[in-house]
């Protein structure tokens, strides 16, 4: 160490000699770790070596990263726009001593073995299959298995230091888990930091007991009973009821709710079979139900024919062929259209026009010669033709109309609310409640700040006057109130601008008075701010609440000059209170007449 020490003496014109020497000096352990590394990733070489020298090399390369470590920070401190890659050399570092500390444990335990004076069947060892921890995309319900098993296999492994226990992590996550915690640096403690805000992002029941319950209303329909189409069937509902009471939710009296669900996922003579058998006298129940699924199965299996030696030998063979899922039509892949996941995320338009274009069959998306054998029907409108080409009515115009904003005489009521980023941090929003929209908006600027991805989504917005505007995406956005333990979910249509600056000129507060002991949503309610969220009528009326009846003076913000002119009132909301309504005439601050006093105000949300 007395290398890089020297160099703190040195005076500021030996700067750039300094400098020199210290890249020299990286260089040479860069090379270092380098040959460690590839030696470490030979399999030959590492097997053949001895325990000691696997020691020997395994201390040498932690004298080696301090040593890099070091070069760093002396160059640093000398060149702050140094662009030296780190990560790369930490993430062979790590590999370097994962290697050669399971490599030195797997020599120590075989060398325990048995003397030669010990039975034969003794000394072998059965080497257990190597234990595979799948990737955490993000999905909730699977959220608990993951860290479950992660903590088994790593997390309570006390021979792995917390540094390469946060390295281990990081490869077992993909997409959003990992964008959350791959700007955690690799030290002592960033793992149980990063453990927590992979607990606080996923870990929510209602979220996991909603994906377990939407994979019951989801599950594909039979459209044709067989053996394996009815085990898989009965396999997915026992899974996600077997989860939800693993949650502790209480499914008892969910029979009603869940039959009425399965009966139509089930074929005509499925249903039928199983309305035949039951005992009318009793109530049916989800056991009863599944338990019969099976036995029908198991009927179906038994009384398949068994093939006659010599003459239906090549019959089975051609059925077998036949059975093989074609290419999909669209994608090409070897499924089904109706299975395509490319073709379902499609318009309903541009399905319908596919479906045309290719000359398939309405009801079973298929190409076939007279009429379909099939005779289901859509499941949303109940006419002969496949769900997926029913007009969605996510196409259909949606209205918009963003009350009076022309007019400097009434106050619309905005809301200040709050909504998490793909990181996780928080970002507050001036929105716009407005009982008169049947959508919810979100500008481009509010998606590109809380860095998530839209879904495509054509809608057509019509606008006061008839006119209308296209979007192209939307996004589920949850909103959580800042005054009050709530959120609700709001399905926003994306669009470019969604109004002006609101209001559009600065209030006086001192024009009226605002009743004492309430706490508004907007406290700049009265300032220009820009709109980039607006939550339409769904919305504006699940958040009012229900108060006892006050007086006109106690509800209202009354002017203080003239209590007979125009007046906003105060509403009380899950977001906090509201105002809104006509203003006095002529209260309009005259700053507001100058444009760039206007804009400084603009901040129509901020990172926290």
């Amino acid at each position: 160490m007395w290398f890089f020490n020297s160099f703190k003496s040195q005076s500021p014109i030996m700067a750039s000699e300094d400098l020199r020497r210290l890249r020299a000096a990286r260089g040479y352990t860069k090379a270092s770790i380098t040959r460690l590394f590839n030696f470490s990733n030979n399999e030959n070489d590492v097997g053949l070596s001895a325990i000691s020298d696997l020691e020997t090399k395994r201390a040498r390369i932690e004298e080696l990263f301090k040593d890099y470590e070091q070069c760093n920070k002396e160059i640093l401190a000398l060149d702050e726009a140094d662009a030296e890659d780190v990560e790369d050399y930490e993430a062979k570092y790590y590999n370097i001593l994962t290697i050669l500390n399971e490599a030195i444990k797997n020599k120590s335990s075989s060398s325990d073995a048995p003397s030669s004076d010990a039975p034969a069947s003794s000394c072998k060892k059965a080497k257990l299959p190597t234990i595979k921890v799948e990737t955490f995309t993000g999905k909730y319900s699977e959220y608990t298995g993951f860290i479950n098993l992660f903590k088994a296999i790593i997390h309570n492994d006390r021979s792995i230091d917390n540094v390469q226990k946060l390295y281990y992590l990081r490869s077992f996550l993909a997409n959003e888990p990992f964008d959350l915690i791959k700007n955690l640096p690799l030290a002592e403690g960033s793992y149980e930091e990063a453990l927590k805000l992979l607990e606080e992002r996923y870990n929510h029941k209602f979220k996991i007991v909603n994906e377990h319950i939407n994979s019951l209303l989801d599950i594909n329909a039979l459209v044709k009973s067989n053996p394996a189409n009815l085990r898989q069937f009965v396999s997915c509902i026992k899974q996600s009821l077997s989860a939800l009471k693993n949650l502790n939710v209480s499914t008892d009296n969910w029979n009603p709710i869940i039959l009425a669900i399965l009966y139509r996922k089930l074929d005509i003579y499925t249903s039928r079979a199983y309305q035949l058998e039951r005992d009318d006298t009793e109530e049916p129940t989800v056991t009863e139900f599944l338990l019969y699924l099976e036995k029908r199965a198991l009927a179906l299996e038994n009384a398949e024919p068994s093939p006659t030696p010599g003459k239906s030998h090549h019959k089975a063979v051609v059925n077998v062929t036949a059975t093989v899922s074609p290419a999909c039509s669209y994608c090409k892949s070897n499924h089904r259209l109706f299975d395509c996941s490319k073709f379902k995320m499609l318009t309903s338009s541009e399905r319908i026009a596919f479906s045309k274009n290719n000359d398939l069959c309405s009801v079973c998306l298929n190409k076939h010669n007279g009429k379909c054998r099939f005779h289901f029907r859509c499941s949303t409108c109940k006419q002969a033709h496949n769900t997926l080409l029913h007009p969605d009515s996510a196409n259909q115009p949606q209205v918009s109309l963003i009350s009076n904003l022309g007019h400097n005489g009434v106050l619309l009521p905005t809301v200040r609310v709050k909504l998490y980023s793909r990181t996780g941090s928080e970002v507050h929003v001036k929105a716009l409640l407005d009982c008169c929209s049947q959508s919810s908006l979100a500008t481009t600027k509010l998606i590109n700040v809380l860095g998530l991805t839209p879904s495509k989504d054509n809608s057509n917005i019509i606008g006061a006057g008839g006119k209308s505007t296209d979007t192209q995406y939307s996004i589920p956005l949850d909103v959580y109130s800042l005054t009050m333990p709530y959120r609700v979910t709001a399905n926003c249509n994306v669009m470019e601008k969604i109004t002006c600056q609101l209001p559009q000129n600065a209030i006086k507060l001192d024009a009226f008075s605002i009743p004492d002991g309430i706490t508004l949503s907007d406290a700049d309610f009265h300032q220009p701010s820009e709109i980039n969220l607006l939550l339409g009528a769904d919305i504006f009326f699940q958040v009012l609440l229900l108060e006892p009846v006050l007086g006109q003076q106690e509800r209202s913000a009354q002017p203080v000059e003239d209590p007979a002119s125009p007046h906003p009132t105060v509403v009380n909301t899950k977001f906090g209170y509201i105002i809104g309504g006509g203003l006095p005439r002529q209260q309009t601050s005259d700053k507001s007449k100058n444009e760039s006093s206007v804009c400084k105000t603009a901040d129509g949300f901020f990172a926290t």
